[in-house]
């Protein structure tokens, strides 16, 4: 039946009603006026999984299908990215015309280099801004940056556990300038060892385009070989106003926990040149409180006040310890003392558990 409220009383109506996608979803089969005005809202955001996608992509390839301009997230898991797949048959490529998708999720993807179906595929998702790769295979690490630089508009990027052949220190610096124009945000959920080189060429190829850095714990094991070197360079990304380090422990009283250590980080910080920098943070899991005294605490409150960090506004040491000594408040102030230039300058925060 036709609606009998003005156009903009529905659009404020299904507005409304964003949240309770069933409710929305009823009202659309009442009033056939509603359902292009609740595309949005119903099928903004659209998963295909492996074992689904022999039944949605000839759906998605209907000539009746409309929902193409609508999906603003698409999540795609355990897709193969080969000739031979559901994905990159002739019917699979019309991934391309997804062109209005903002959030790109990978999770357990195959990719293998320099595909041009595949290409192909990514073609379509020139307006990405939020990408995500968990849990993915690349044939190489240079293929990471490749795939990367594919996305022109790419605000945000996350990478989680993902693999490639191991190559050789040599390709620490092949990364070239990527082609984005806007400001990046970096989200390392789990790095392992051997994905140490892609984190030290996205740095290098993002340079002053990123402003956020946040490593997720696990970054990644303890043992790694010198030729591999645990020293990220943060020299070249004079823009990040913002660093955070998610878990941080020590070899002795932390050595059942794949933490990266406190020594790694505090070499990572002293690479960093960015004048900009407003908010750093960082979490350290300890066996005791009194191990604090030697981590190199001292260190990192002399670096943070450099002069070069006179923008710095935030500091947030979070500290989780394995054992009960003191009560929050006690342990609060204890900490803070090792941390006296940034209590000074009154922009420390600390948070206590256990």
């Amino acid at each position: 039946m036709p609606s009998r409220f003005p156009p903009e009383i529905v659009d404020a109506i299904i507005d409304h009603l964003h949240a309770d996608r069933l409710y929305l979803a009823n009202c659309s089969l009442v009033c056939r006026a509603w359902v292009a005005a609740s595309r949005y809202h119903l099928i903004d955001t659209l998963w295909i999984r492996a074992d689904t996608a022999p039944r949605r992509f000839p759906v998605l390839q209907s000539p009746l299908c409309t929902l193409w301009p609508y999906v603003r997230h698409l999540r795609l898991y355990d897709q193969r990215f080969y000739p031979d797949t559901v994905v990159h048959s002739p019917k699979g490529l019309g991934l391309s015309r997804l062109g209005a998708v903002e959030t790109l999720l990978l999770h357990g993807m195959q990719w293998p280099a320099r595909n041009t179906l595949g290409a192909a595929l990514l073609s379509g998702f020139g307006r990405v801004r939020d990408l995500e790769i968990c849990n993915s295979r690349f044939k190489t690490g240079a293929d990471v940056l490749d795939f990367v630089n594919a996305f022109p508009l790419l605000e945000r990027l996350v990478l989680s556990g993902n693999g490639f052949r191991r190559e050789g220190p040599v390709a620490l610096h092949r990364a070239t300038k990527m082609g984005q124009a806007r400001p990046i945000s970096l989200y390392l959920k789990s790095i392992m060892n051997n994905e140490l080189f892609i984190l030290y060429n996205l740095l290098l190829a993002f340079g002053p385009l990123l402003t956020s850095v946040q490593f997720g714990p696990p970054a990644f094991l303890r043992e790694v070989s010198e030729e591999w070197s645990l020293l990220l360079d943060l020299g070249q990304n004079t823009s990040l106003r913002s660093l955070a380090f998610d878990s941080v422990g020590h070899d002795q009283w932390t050595p059942n926990l794949s933490l990266p250590s406190v020594e790694w980080m505090l070499k990572t910080v002293s690479t960093l040149r960015s004048a900009h920098l407003e908010r750093f943070k960082i979490k350290i899991v300890t066996g005791g409180l009194y191990s604090l005294g030697n981590m190199g605490l001292d260190e990192l409150d002399r670096m943070l006040n450099h002069p070069r960090f006179a923008r710095l506004r935030e500091v947030v040491l979070d500290v989780v310890s394995l054992e009960n000594q003191f009560s929050p408040e006690v342990a609060k102030g204890y900490i803070a003392c090792y941390l006296p230039g940034c209590h000074k300058r009154n922009i420390l925060l600390v948070s206590y558990a256990m």
